[in-house]
């Protein structure tokens, strides 16, 4: 395997965290939206529910992700405040 540069890495990390900036600045701004770390976390989880018993993603001729047996469509609506 081909090593990467340090500053490719660098670089990837500073323009992630850039992402992540915008992602709660805009969570914060949105009042009614401040509870994004809780939605991570239960997006997350939903989307492990698509992987098989055998912890690997299954996978349509494609290569489209199947949903799993465990997957469950995430419940946001408790995140969203009325303000």
């Amino acid at each position: 395997m081909k090593k990467v540069p340090r500053d490719l890495y660098k670089n990837m990390l500073k323009e992630m965290a850039d992402v992540q900036v915008v992602l709660s600045g805009t969570s914060v701004a949105l009042k009614p939206l401040k509870h994004l770390d809780k939605a991570f976390k239960l997006v997350h989880a939903s989307n492990m529910g698509k992987l098989g018993e055998n912890g690997q993603p299954i996978l349509r001729a494609d290569g489209k992700v199947l949903k799993g047996p465990n997957y469950f469509e995430p419940d946001l609506a408790h995140l969203i405040s009325e303000e």
